[in-house]
């Protein structure tokens, strides 16, 4: 039998090996799946809360430096201690949600987490729809006066969602993030999961989880789909 190495971000790792791809914790690759555990080192005796506070933040964010941006800089909540799943005898962790890979249409939008039997990091994905790419309805959205943005459209009627050969069963009448005359980009910053049934040609079907938003907000910060390990969360 030959061991089946791992890839993560372009970098391959051998049977075993252990890496830190992320200051935020520490993975090892086993067997073609990668596990991780968080790197955060608890407060020790002694130690005061702005001490503690200090160390969690980012290197380039101590000493009193300031963000290039404050609007773009997301810290890591207060140490927390961590879900122990004892029947499956796993420290759950997750990932947040990843961009949608799409501005307009839908897209998907991927995580990992390890919430399974076997404790195993795997990629869980949704779907996303940040607003139609038909422009005829955010060419129709009345900003406010003295105001740049409007955050959100909802649409005007419940149509079938469409996903290659396959329609939802259900309408639905989505939220759209809405658009700024400043270069400002919105996107969702509060959300939830849905379930969507599709039927497909030939007569097959499937479910999709999807990301229901529920408002935007509008920002500078306009990037596409990174790094869906760039940051990791304990549940």
């Amino acid at each position: 039998m030959v061991a089946v190495g791992c890839d993560l971000n372009g970098a391959h790792y051998e049977n075993g090996e252990a890496f830190q791809p992320s200051p935020l914790y520490k993975c090892t690759c086993i067997a073609g799946a990668i596990g991780c555990t968080p790197a955060f080192i608890q407060k020790p005796a002694g130690l005061s809360s702005s001490d503690l506070m200090l160390d969690n933040k980012p290197a380039g964010l101590r000493s009193g430096q300031s963000p290039k941006n404050k609007q773009d800089t997301t810290y890591m909540s207060a140490y927390r201690k961590p879900r122990w799943d004892r029947k499956n005898n796993c420290l759950v962790q997750t990932t947040p949600w990843s961009p949608c890979s799409k501005s307009c249409g839908l897209g998907i939008s991927t995580r990992v987490e390890n919430n399974n039997s076997k404790c195993e990091m795997r990629k869980d994905r949704r779907l996303c729809l940040l607003r139609p790419c038909d422009q005829s309805l955010l060419m129709g959205v009345k900003i406010t006066v003295g105001k740049t943005c409007q955050p959100k459209v909802q649409a005007k009627k419940a149509e079938k969602l469409i996903l290659s050969s396959c329609t939802s069963t259900k309408k639905f009448r989505p939220t759209y993030c809405g658009v700024c005359t400043d270069q400002r980009c919105c996107v969702p910053n509060k959300s939830r999961v849905i379930k969507v049934n599709f039927t497909c040609k030939g007569g097959s079907s499937t479910q999709w989880k999807m990301q229901w938003i529920t408002s935007c907000v509008c920002q500078r910060k306009c990037s596409d789909p990174g790094d869906m390990f760039s940051d990791l969360w304990l549940l």
